[in-house]
């Protein structure tokens, strides 16, 4: 990881944060629990749940969540 991927973003989730909400959710933490933890607003890790979970399993796994944002965000717009 970079040191620009290092610094916390206001707009976009980090890798480690990613991979933090899956560890939360691994404990069977709610959406308002994890995003205190985090310091981010509910609806940021509720969007990212939706966004981001695995629909056969409900699984969220915080490094290839990570890998597919950056996917999304290389395609032009």
């Amino acid at each position: 990881m970079s040191s620009a991927e290092d610094a916390r973003s206001s707009r976009f989730l980090s890798q480690l944060e990613r991979q933090r909400i899956a560890t939360l959710r691994r404990q069977d933490l709610g959406v308002r629990e994890i995003a205190s933890h985090l310091g981010r607003s509910p609806s940021t890790i509720s969007r990212e749940g939706r966004r981001n979970t695995l629909a056969h399993d409900r699984s969220y796994d915080g490094d290839l969540t990570h890998a597919r944002a950056r996917q999304r965000a290389r395609r032009p717009r």
